[in-house]
């Protein structure tokens, strides 16, 4: 995510990271994962729906709605999860510079 977060996307697309097991594991995700262009926050309530990153991405639209749910899980697919990210990325960018 960082990586998007601070190159193709950058300034275009925000990429929150959030912990559903407090901020311990939040501040973990930030050192392990040396995130310093993404969001990261954290909840102590379980959302009624969610899904890991190693499953897949949430994505929403500038709108505000869910753009997929769960998009390409890399454990199933491997690279091909991270193209599928993009495509949905570039194609809702995309629409975003078509509006009026």
């Amino acid at each position: 995510m960082d990586k998007w977060a601070s190159g193709k996307y950058s300034g275009r697309v925000a990429f929150v990271c959030v912990s559903l097991a407090g901020p311990q594991l939040a501040s973990t995700f930030v050192k392990e994962l040396k995130l310093s262009a993404c969001t990261v926050a954290y909840t102590e309530d379980n959302p009624a729906w969610g899904q890991l990153g190693c499953g897949g991405f949430i994505v929403y639209g500038s709108d505000g709605r869910i753009a997929s749910r769960a998009t390409a899980a890399y454990l199933e697919v491997r690279e091909r999860a991270f193209h599928h990210v993009e495509s949905l990325l570039d194609a809702l960018l995309d629409g975003a510079k078509s509006r009026p």
